[in-house]
């Protein structure tokens, strides 16, 4: 062992430049390349689409949280899918009792389906809790109180945990809740991904330019160190904690939030099948 001592020196100086050329690779020009190649359409564009168009193993893998929802007396909107994400798949529902709204969506690209609950304030506070295994890049806004709970799989313990989450964070307990009218929903999300975009350079995540979201050095950075190792593990760690500590102060505070005014936004339209290319 005294033999190898004189060599310890020297193999700590070529961890060190591995560490640090890692860094500058994948930290540095990785920020770069993000900053520079990754954009997102100022306008976002949602579209009804015919269930026969859903992929049937896609349609299989969704419909048990689609069910779950209609058992909790949530309405099924429809299948919609992304203008801007190619291989999204949304079942979206409304609960008109409660004014929650509800979203099943599948992600080819991961492959991954989880379940977003979503009550939108009028004082235009948003209050969403997820199941999605991921933390995602977004920072936090003041308006958008997010729970991401990924091991809650069962949609009744989720949307248990979200109408809690509700009672929680909702600062105004007199709002108004707001729904989208039937027939009115691909705006709607349209509409609150636009404000997602808008509130995430508020914050100083992303800035539009050339009719595009792009991300601030300070946003490229945040979301290389958000998928890139070893500092993503660290991320997800961090989010998982996170989420143990939100799921045990959910179960102590039984409280729900009491009843509110459910105001349902623009006219009913007949809801008219949109011609699409089928997803893949």
């Amino acid at each position: 062992m005294q033999s190898l001592a004189p060599f310890f020196p020297y193999a700590l100086f070529a961890l060190g430049t591995l560490a640090a050329g890692y860094a500058v690779l994948v930290y540095g020009l990785g920020t770069w390349a993000v900053h520079a190649r990754v954009t997102h359409p100022h306008q976002a564009v949602y579209l009804f689409t015919d269930p026969a168009d859903v992929p049937p193993a896609v349609a299989a893998e969704m419909k048990p949280h689609a069910d779950a929802l209609a058992r909790l007396g949530f309405e099924a909107a429809g299948w919609l899918r992304s203008g801007a994400i190619a291989g999204s798949h949304i079942a979206f529902f409304v609960h008109r009792g409660s004014g929650d709204t509800a979203a099943v969506l599948h992600l080819a690209a991961a492959p991954l389906t989880w379940v977003d609950l979503q009550t939108e304030l009028a004082t235009g506070e948003q209050v969403i809790t997820t199941n999605l295994p991921h933390q995602g890049i977004f920072a936090a806004h003041p308006a958008s109180h997010i729970a991401r709970l990924p091991r809650l799989r069962d949609v009744r313990a989720l949307y248990e945990a979200h109408r809690r989450h509700v009672a929680l964070k909702a600062a105004d307990r007199g709002a108004a809740v707001l729904v989208p009218a039937p027939g009115r929903e691909a705006e709607w999300l349209a509409e609150d991904e636009t404000r997602t975009w808008q509130r995430q350079c508020e914050v100083g995540m992303h800035t539009l330019e050339g009719g595009a979201y792009r991300l601030t050095w300070r946003g490229a950075l945040r979301a290389v160190v958000r998928v890139a190792p070893p500092t993503a593990w660290l991320a997800r760690a961090s989010m998982r904690r996170r989420a143990r500590r939100l799921e045990r102060a959910l179960q102590e505070d039984r409280t729900l939030p009491p009843p509110r005014r459910v105001v349902t936004v623009g006219d009913p339209v007949p809801r008219v099948p949109v011609p699409i290319e089928r997803s893949s």
